[in-house]
């Protein structure tokens, strides 16, 4: 497991690359434009080097849709379908209705008791 800060993610899949044995890399962010573009962007970089395609965190993405949204940006409604498109399908029209609204949500607002009570992280 690894951490990064959004964008500090992105930049730093080329050096994942040179670990040996990475057989999964699974992310989980903000639920915005940008939360959503940054490990879709990620994933075809490092594809290019050679490692697997990033996966959503699905069941971290999950208990952060049941949280309250806070404002964002209005995303037009091709731009949301063409983002959400890297989301389990499960999830997409939740958060094509977030984006839609003008609403995101941040991954903070998953808190350590949620992260403690679901141990299962990796689906």
């Amino acid at each position: 497991m690894a951490f990064g800060s959004g964008r500090a993610f992105e930049a730093s899949v080329e050096n994942i690359a040179e670990i040996p044995g990475i057989r999964r890399i699974i992310y989980y962010g903000d639920l915005d434009a940008e939360g959503i573009a940054i490990p879709a962007r990620a994933s075809i970089n490092g594809i290019q080097h050679g490692l697997p395609p990033i996966e959503p965190a699905t069941v971290l993405y999950r208990l952060l849709l049941a949280h309250e949204p806070t404002v964002g940006d209005i995303i037009a409604n091709d731009r949301a379908l063409s983002l959400v498109e890297w989301l389990p399908e499960e999830l997409r029209q939740a958060a094509h209705t977030l984006l839609s609204k003008g609403q995101r949500l941040a991954q903070e607002a998953t808190n350590r008791n949620e992260l403690s009570v679901e141990q299962d992280w990796r689906r």
